[in-house]
Formats: structure tokens, C-alpha cells, sequence
């Protein structure tokens, strides 16, 4: 835990300004690295050419180097001591010491608001262990940071790249999706600070989750006494890891997956309009029917490329999970939408579209990766039908 608190602070520090210079064309010139509002501006003395893609430089400062990659923004007249008179101000997508090693063991440190996060998903937030790619994976959460650590010696984009798997996957299960940045530490060098620091892209939040372990959580909707019955009941679970595991395999695995589980958690942020996601939930609920007609074709039947796109659905999905006939109310909005006849559907009838498509895909994932337990009914929680406000997934077709 010591070595943790240790990068975590070095962290911290790193988010200061940095002062230093580079070598450029045999001269050395003033230089600065910020950290500004969640991201890096790296100053440079002097005018750069702002139609290059991508300038490297090697920034040494009393302390350390680093090799910076950015892309110069703008051009500025100074106005602080350490620039003579012009500098560039450049975007920073990387930076890593120069003695990085590019095969090891990592510890890779993603921030997070969501304090509790990993406990609300799995009711603790120390050491989850996960399995990707047959690599045993450990993931926990220190202060405000998301911690992903391979416990197997790996290349360093294989592990980047089930990072990001996992976190697509746990963005899907919890509604935080974490991808800002990424600070990366070497575990096997770790009495001297090496670090490798990349921008990602932005994150996303939802208020909208697909399952719950604390019914109190939603007093507001279900009632304190209700909240107490399901409490004492015991009935709610959390998620295991080797669910999360399996979720971020499929992802690691199949472009399409990901796609549809990107998708669809940039589309559930908070700040996305109810035509976006009805949109865009439509989609995904697509992707996901094509997916998995691929894995249960030998169970579908022989005329099923003869049948309409509601049909197709239903044939597919009754597969591996009981559709209703809620459900089959929703399926057959999906032309409206897929074909833009939307002049007759008013806002409120979205927010419901938008509510029963969450659960409807939260139904569809949580019952492929064996969830047995309750995910959360959006339409019912919201509308007063209390006693369906969760939906038990225990009758999978497996």
C-alpha cells in the first residue's frame, strides 16, 4: 500500500508546474509543463510551426526528462519571466521517462469522482481480481483513482489495451465510464518514480445504473418501508468479478461489443439529449441482435432471414433470455427511429422509450454474462410500479 499512496503523491506532483527547457536545432530553450483543468499544456519558448501534427520533445528539468509528445495550439506573447518573448503553447498526448520499458509489470492510476465506485459494483473497493485475455488482472480503487494492475509480465499496449477494456466493461455496469487520462507506472522498478502518462478521451457519467445493491439508494422512488422490505429480503446482489470479466473479454474480443458497450455509455452520459439516446440505444440494441445471432444460429430457426426485424429480435434473444411483451412493444419502435419518423413522438414518450431501452440492453448483457441476480426496471422505478421495479434475471436460456 505504501508504493501506491507513493505514485499517488508523485502524481500530485507531477500536476504542478514544471519548469525546464528543451534542445532544439543545437539550442536550448525555456520550457513548461502545466496541468490545467484535467489536461497538460506544455510551453515552448519561441514561435513553432502550428501545421506540424505531432513536435516531440525532450524536457529536462533538476529533477527529471521526459519525452513529451504534443501538438502546438497557439502562439503567445509573454508575459512571464521565464519566456524572453514568444512562446508556443502545445496539447500534451503523452509523456514517459526516457528508461521506460515497454514490457513488465504496470500499475496504471485512472481518476475518478466516483469515490465509491468499485464498492457499489462489487460491495468492496479492494482488490478485484479479473482474468482478460488469459491474464490474471487486479483492479481497486485508493483515494480518487481507479487502480488496473497486471499481475503477469506483458507488452505494455496489450495491457493498455485490456484497460481499456475493462473500464468499457465497468463503465457499462456501473455508469461512470473512465477514460480521461491514465498516469502508468513499471511495479518492478518501484524505488525510482517512472512514469508514463497518456490522454485518452473524455469521460462519462450517467445517473442511470443497471443494478443496485442498496435499495435505499432509491427511497425517493420506491418509499422508505418498500426500501426496508427489499433491504431485509436480501434479494439485491452485486456483481461478481468474474461476470465483469467475462463482459470485458467479449469486449477484448469483438470489435462489435465494444462498440455497442462505447456506444452505448457515451450515450447514457447525463448530458446527452433523449433523441440522441433513443437513437443511439436503438443502435446498440442492433448490434447487439447481430452479435448474437452469430453465437445462437444453430438454434434459430431455417426461415429466420425470412422474418421482419421485431421478429428477428424476439427469435434471437429468446435464445439466452425470456422477452416480454413490454419488450416487444419496444422492439417495434425501433423503425420509427432507425427510419426518422419521429414527428408524432412527443418528449414524454421518449423519456419512456429511453427508460425501457436501458433496461431492455441492461437485460440483454446482464443475463449473456450470468448475472444472477435483480437489474433495475427504469420505467417502473420512475412510474410508480413499485413491484416491478426490479427484474430478476434467473430464468437464462444458457
Amino acid at each position: 500500500m505504501k508504493n501506491y499512496l507513493k505514485q499517488i503523491e508523485y502524481i500530485k506532483t507531477l500536476q504542478k508546474e514544471l519548469v525546464g527547457n528543451v534542445s532544439s536545432n543545437n539550442k536550448n530553450k525555456s520550457a513548461a509543463l502545466e496541468f490545467k483543468e484535467g489536461a497538460y499544456l506544455f510551453k515552448i519558448e519561441g514561435e513553432l510551426n502550428l501545421d506540424v501534427n505531432e513536435y516531440s520533445f525532450l524536457f529536462i528539468t533538476d529533477d527529471l526528462s521526459l519525452q513529451i509528445k504534443a501538438i502546438a495550439v497557439n502562439v503567445e506573447t509573454s508575459v512571464e519571466r521565464k519566456f524572453v518573448s514568444h512562446y508556443t503553447e502545445c496539447k500534451v498526448f503523452s509523456f514517459q521517462n526516457s528508461n521506460w520499458n515497454e514490457y513488465g509489470l504496470y500499475r496504471s492510476f485512472f481518476y475518478t469522482s466516483s469515490k465509491h465506485l468499485l464498492f457499489q459494483v462489487f460491495g468492496k473497493a479492494s482488490k478485484i481480481q479479473l482474468t482478460v485475455n488469459h491474464k490474471p488482472i487486479s483492479i481497486r480503487q485508493l483515494d480518487d483513482y481507479i487502480v488496473i494492475e497486471n499481475e503477469a509480465e506483458i507488452f505494455y499496449e496489450d495491457f493498455s489495451v485490456i484497460s481499456y477494456n475493462i473500464l468499457v466493461a465497468l463503465g457499462f455496469v456501473s455508469g461512470v465510464f473512465i477514460q480521461d487520462a491514465v498516469f502508468t507506472f513499471p511495479r518492478d522498478n518501484q524505488d525510482e518514480m517512472i512514469v508514463k502518462y497518456e490522454k485518452l478521451r473524455k469521460g462519462y457519467k450517467s445517473i442511470y445504473h443497471p443494478f443496485t445493491a442498496n435499495p435505499f439508494g432509491y427511497n425517493h422512488y420506491l418509499g422508505k418501508d418498500t426500501a426496508e422490505k427489499i433491504y431485509q429480503q436480501n434479494i439485491l446482489k452485486y456483481l461478481l468479478p468474474q461476470q465483469l470479466s467475462k463482459l470485458a473479454q467479449l469486449s477484448q474480443e469483438n470489435n462489435e461489443i465494444q462498440y455497442a458497450l462505447v456506444l452505448f455509455n457515451e450515450a447514457n452520459s447525463s448530458d446527452t439529449s433523449l433523441l440522441i439516446r433513443n437513437n443511439c440505444f436503438f443502435i446498440v440494441i442492433e448490434v447487439l441482435r447481430k452479435f448474437f445471432y452469430k453465437v445462437f444460429e444453430a438454434k434459430l430457426p431455417k426461415n429466420y432471414s425470412n422474418n421482419k426485424n421485431m421478429e428477428k429480435s424476439k427469435l434471437v434473444f429468446e435464445c439466452f433470455m425470456p422477452v416480454t411483451d413490454e419488450d416487444i412493444l419496444l422492439l417495434q419502435k425501433r423503425n420509427d427511429f432507425m427510419h426518422g419518423d419521429i414527428k408524432d413522438i412527443e418528449d414524454a414518450e421518449m423519456v419512456i422509450i429511453m427508460q425501457r431501452q436501458l433496461s431492455f440492453i441492461y437485460k440483454i448483457v446482464f443475463s449473456y454474462i450470468g448475472f444472477d441476480g435483480h437489474i433495475i426496471d427504469h420505467y417502473a422505478m420512475r412510474n410508480n410500479k413499485i413491484e416491478q421495479a426490479f427484474i430478476k434475471i434467473d430464468s437464462v436460456k444458457n
